[in-house]
């Protein structure tokens, strides 16, 4: 079942692990292994049965950026691909939480 909305919140990010962490659970992975974006991208293009919601609305994009820049910028080259192969979903980012 599709849910409307679906939040990615970064907003209280204290490491990679923890974004990493966040997007697995975004996507109904269990916890139980080291995720890589390699990883999280071969899941999103290889797996056309993934229960995506209409909109994901990522919180606390701007901190992350600051605390951990190339996380970030890893973070948000995987949500563009998301969007580029999933074009039925919109991805929203709140810039000031």
């Amino acid at each position: 079942m599709r849910t409307e909305q679906a939040p990615l919140d970064l907003s209280h990010a204290t490491s990679p692990l923890y974004v990493r962490q966040a997007v697995a659970l975004f996507l109904g992975l269990p916890l139980d292994r080291e995720f890589t974006w390699d990883f999280f991208s071969e899941r999103i293009s290889s797996c056309p049965e993934l229960a995506l919601p209409r909109q994901l609305i990522v919180h606390g994009l701007p901190r992350l950026s600051t605390a951990f820049p190339e996380e970030a910028s890893k973070l948000v080259d995987w949500l563009r691909d998301l969007g580029t192969l999933h074009p039925e979903m919109s991805v929203d980012f709140v810039i000031h939480d």
